[in-house]
């Protein structure tokens, strides 16, 4: 993963240093999406009782609603470097326990700093079909808290690296929908994702 994360560094600067200045377009945008965590109940269920439980009932929301912000500038009528902040959402999980019995709840938290390359193809004067490959740099932070025989307890937990992106969509006018997936070590996070475009 590493090297690929390299070569994808490389990629992006031999890019920029081959663009040629009267082409470059600035724009900026902002997108929502629906993100899909690639997350069951059994795992999580799995993970208690490995501790030590004897049984888990919980439930969890693993599509949160995710967002983007960001900037990039097109290279020419084909390729465009975009840089943005991505939040991937928030999972929330909660559940009891027996063997002790607990309640418990916790959020888990993604978010991070991407650098793709884009690259669109017109199949008309508004319409295009674009494709990216990038970089995300995420962290991910962890609530969790624990109540059981009237104590309540808390803590958190945090991670972070490096990995790779990649997508593809549609592209009119001024609208793009697309589809990304994240690769966050062991977790792929998959979206869809709705942004609007202004160009400068």
């Amino acid at each position: 993963m590493k090297h690929l994360v390299s070569a994808v560094i490389v990629l992006l600067v031999s890019t920029i240093a081959h663009a040629e200045d009267d082409s470059t377009k600035v724009h900026l945008f902002g997108g929502l999406g629906v993100a899909s965590y690639d997350v069951s109940e059994d795992e999580v269920a799995d993970t208690f009782i490995d501790q030590g439980f004897s049984s888990v009932q919980g439930t969890i929301d693993d599509s949160p609603v995710m967002f983007k912000i960001g900037a990039g500038f097109g290279l020419n009528d084909n390729v465009a470097i975009e840089a943005a902040y991505t939040n991937l959402g928030t999972i929330d999980v909660s559940g009891t326990t027996t063997g002790p019995s607990a309640a418990f709840t916790s959020e888990i938290e993604t978010t991070g700093f991407e650098a793709s390359i884009l690259g669109r193809h017109a199949v008309s004067e508004d319409f295009h079909l674009i494709g990216r490959f990038g970089i995300y740099a995420w962290d991910t932070e962890v609530d969790v808290s624990a109540s059981s025989g009237g104590l309540t307890a808390s803590d958190s937990s945090s991670s972070d690296g490096t990995d790779v992106t990649f997508g593809g969509g549609l592209e009119y006018k001024n609208f793009r929908l697309e589809y990304q997936r994240y690769t966050l070590d062991d977790q792929d996070v998959n979206t869809v994702q709705a942004a609007y475009i202004i160009n400068l």
